[in-house]
């Protein structure tokens, strides 16, 4: 597609007058090499910069020619032919969905992560994979595209910090699932199997929920495939071998299960008929005589959503007041006691074990360990009678967490954030400093000061 482009217009280039090539990143199950007999394309299309074209009949902008190509690749993978069709592309998961530009370069990429990037798009871009380049520029600057690409997307998707936002982010994200799910399951009879209770998706968020929570600490943890991530965990310690086990079993089990519903509809389904005889069917495409597929798929289902229940169950209410004046009025009132013996047998050892137990995990929220880690882990070192003192410490934590949100939502950290282009990692290093000093600081105040003394050497260094 970009020669048969170049070949009319031109090649683009850089202000540099490097030439450029445009990028196609897969994300989803075909950034993680799992895609099902039926499933779209998802693709994000990115290149380096702006420019202009040379060398051919007329010039035009970079991004036009972009752009260009990537309505073609579109065409040629969609298009239905007498052979039929290679994939349906999805292109929605860009940056701005489908009111976004169709092709973005690495500057607004950036600054589309840092400034408005959600909480959902970071387990969209954990499995992003590059796919194919235009073949313009050469290997060498491709190499050099992809890596300037990833060292935009790595600290978006993984953290520095141990990242217990992730669990709040997935409950939303489920709930919504859960919310369309029923009105759907109103109107159709039937399980789906991808978006169901005990389904594959609760298996890829367990397996997610791992990764962005301490991917940014362990690179092991950043495979975007599930079934290695599953592998992995109980190595970690942080999942049991045998619930590890039973996740990827089920996980075979229903990536099956979806691939013979397609194969029978011959279409983009995951809901499995209440039909006996349609199900009769669907087992035996399994090899499965229909009462051991009923009893195998009630087996995978329960085992399933037992774990998810465990370690992503909404989190029981904080057990002290918070003043409004420092939730921010986000709700936070008083509530139940936490749990007794609330780290159980993880108690006397490292929190990087501690937090993950059940009991933990309930009452965790938004909480998470930053720069006052030491006081957590002599908490998880201390005995059994430190619920007081871990109450507290949650307290503390999670009006961080909201002070955190309110500054990144601030007007002076929006405005800054252009002014600051690359420079933009010195702001979040002092956004992160600033919500990890004592709740008393003004850090409303403080933010425009920061932003101020971080742009004007950003433009003087531009000067």
């Amino acid at each position: 597609a970009s020669r048969t482009v170049a070949a009319r217009v031109g090649t683009p280039v850089d202000a540099a007058g490097e030439p450029m090539d445009l990028l196609a990143i897969v994300m989803g199950k075909g950034g993680a090499r799992e895609l099902n007999v039926s499933s779209d394309l998802d693709l994000v299309f990115v290149c380096r910069t702006e420019g202009t074209t040379r060398g051919g009949q007329v010039e035009i902008a970079a991004g036009d020619f972009m752009h260009r190509v990537a309505r073609e690749v579109l065409r040629l993978i969609g298009d239905t032919t007498e052979d039929g069709f290679a994939f349906r592309g999805d292109t929605r998961l860009r940056p701005h969905g489908d009111s976004g530009p169709l092709v973005v370069s690495l500057d607004m990429l950036e600054h589309y992560l840092l400034a408005e990037g959600r909480e959902w798009e970071r387990f969209a871009w954990l499995k992003a994979r590059p796919a194919a380049d235009g073949g313009l520029s050469g290997p060498q600057r491709v190499a050099e595209d992809l890596r300037q690409l990833e060292a935009l997307v790595r600290p978006f998707v993984f953290r520095r910090y141990l990242d217990f936002g992730a669990f709040a982010s997935l409950r939303a994200l489920h709930a919504k699932i859960r919310d369309e799910m029923a009105r759907r399951d109103a109107r159709r009879d039937g399980w789906d199997c991808k978006l169901g209770r005990g389904g594959i998706r609760e298996i890829e968020f367990i397996a997610q929920l791992f990764q962005v929570v301490r991917g940014g600490r362990d690179p092991g943890l950043r495979d975007p495939h599930t079934l290695r991530t599953l592998a992995r965990l109980p190595g970690r310690g942080l999942m049991d071998g045998e619930d590890a086990a039973a996740l990827a079993e089920a996980y075979r089990f229903l990536r099956r299960l979806e691939h013979a519903l397609q194969y029978r509809e011959d279409e983009q389904t995951h809901r499995l008929p209440p039909d006996p005889a349609v199900r009769e069917q669907v087992a035996a495409m399994l090899g499965l005589a229909a009462p051991d597929f009923e009893a195998t798929l009630a087996v995978h289902r329960k085992c399933v959503h037992h774990v998810f229940d465990r370690l992503l169950a909404p989190a029981a209410p904080v057990p002290t007041q918070i003043d409004a004046a420092d939730d921010g009025g986000a709700g936070i009132t008083a509530g139940d006691r936490l749990p007794p013996k609330l780290f159980g047998p993880a108690r006397g050892q490292h929190i990087d074990d501690a937090v993950f137990h059940p009991d933990a995990i309930a009452i965790w929220g938004d909480a998470k360990p930053g720069r006052n880690e030491p006081q957590w882990i002599r908490l998880a070192q201390a005995g059994p009678n430190d619920d007081d003192a871990f109450a507290k410490i949650v307290l503390d934590q999670r009006r961080l967490a909201i002070r955190r949100d309110r500054i990144r939502d601030s007007e002076q950290f929006r405005c800054g954030v252009p002014l600051l282009k690359r420079s933009s990692g010195r702001l979040l290093g002092a956004i992160e400093l600033l919500y990890s000093q004592p709740v008393g600081l003004d850090s409303e105040k403080t933010i425009a000061r920061v932003v101020e003394s971080l742009a004007a050497v950003s433009v003087a260094k531009l000067g």
